[in-house]
């Protein structure tokens, strides 16, 4: 008896976090190799969408150095790590790579996965709002904008 009940907490505590995971971030990305996963189009479309979107460069430029250091600032014993983003990842080769058994172009879901932390964090209602206003703020950009790019970015990751 004592033994299902040690079960049933652990198994308590285990829906409790992925509960609590999914409300503040929602579904990840789907990888690619889901076998359940639709493609929504051709992934350089996809891609060139999500890349060229004019309020990326700024979000990029003002969003990375921000994440990045209130990150270092909530993890004191971490503050020597390298950046956990950079604007290289969201270099076209850096998000592309081609599977060498099938030739087929898919998405680099280690890049994607940094990537889509990244969003998730700055649009999590539990970011910290002088960030995201510091973030978007100085160059007119609204959290929509911060949506839309990340629709983008799923409809990317989502095409392999």
């Amino acid at each position: 008896m004592k033994k299902l009940k040690i079960i049933f907490s652990v198994i308590l505590v285990m829906v409790i976090l992925w509960g609590i995971q999914w409300m503040f971030h929602g579904f990840p990305v789907k990888p690619s190799n889901i076998n359940n996963a639709k493609p929504t189009g051709d992934i350089e479309f996809n891609l060139n969408t999500f890349l060229t979107d004019t309020a990326l460069p700024r979000i990029i430029e003002s969003c990375i150095p921000l994440y990045n250091t209130d990150f270092r600032r909530l993890n004191p014993q971490l503050k020597n790590s390298p950046d956990l983003i950079t604007a290289d990842y969201f270099n076209k080769n850096q998000l592309i790579t081609t599977n060498p058994h099938t030739r087929k172009k898919e998405a680099n879901l280690s890049t994607v996965n940094i990537i889509n932390e990244f969003f998730t964090v700055l649009d999590s209602p539990m970011s910290d709002p002088k960030m995201l206003q510091e973030c978007f703020g100085n160059y007119g950009y609204t959290l929509q904008d911060m949506r839309r790019i990340k629709k983008n970015f799923s409809n990317f990751a989502n095409s392999n």
